[in-house]
């Protein structure tokens, strides 16, 4: 699913607001790139909150981020609705 250029825009400002230092732009029109920053100021905890963000900001959007295992990649999918169809 191609990810919107909207999204990326108001995503980096819900990681700006919660004082995640790292910035999320396009690697191509369906995955996009997670910038963390130097080796210095990286930590794990760092790490959780910027995916736990991604994770939301997309919840909401009743769409599913997946990360690529380094975590520096994700792409996101919509998530098919839990009630079953009506017969």
């Amino acid at each position: 699913m191609e990810i919107q250029y909207q999204d990326l825009i108001l995503l980096n400002a819900a990681l700006q607001e919660k004082g995640l230092r790292c910035h999320v732009h396009y690697k191509n029109d369906r995955m996009a790139c997670i910038e963390f920053p130097g080796e210095c100021c990286f930590t794990e905890e760092l790490k959780t909150g910027v995916l736990a963000c991604i994770e939301e900001f997309y919840r909401q959007k009743k769409m599913r981020a997946v990360f690529s295992e380094d975590a520096l990649y994700f792409q996101v999918e919509e998530v098919a609705s839990m009630n079953p169809p009506e017969a």
